[in-house]
């Protein structure tokens, strides 16, 4: 009886840990597939556990994109970026704004874990 017990936890832990991996994939893959049908050249990477000075604490993947509009010759583009924790990402959102000096054409959104940083059709379409 103990051993089917086990074998029922051990069952539950995988799945759930699976699930808990394969949900920050699913998020990164069905944001770019909406960024590549409204035109943009994605380019992205997992950061993971990776000790990158440059990177910001607790990130997990970042994407960036951007489109050239050959008419009117303006560019959209937006970066999102995907944290641990909410909170991570609620103060990446908040640092960014005070040091990058945003302009009136850039928008910054965060959605809980996410944070989208780029021209309002960019972050529009990465949303």
């Amino acid at each position: 009886m103990k051993k089917k017990v086990a074998l029922i936890v051990l069952v539950l832990v995988i799945v759930v840990a699976s699930v808990v991996a394969l949900a920050a994939c699913n998020n990164a893959t069905s944001i770019e597939k909406r960024l590549v049908k409204a035109g943009f050249t994605v380019e992205g990477g997992y950061v993971g556990d990776s000790q990158d000075a440059e990177m910001p604490e607790g990130i997990q993947w970042y994407l960036s994109a951007e489109r050239v509009n050959q008419l009117t010759m303006t560019e959209d583009y937006v970066a999102v970026y995907c944290f641990e924790k909410s909170v991570q990402a609620k103060s990446y959102a908040s640092l960014i704004k005070r040091e990058s000096g945003m302009d009136q054409s850039m928008q910054i959104e965060v959605k809980g874990k996410l944070i989208f940083v780029g021209t309002k059709n960019g972050v529009e379409a990465a949303m």
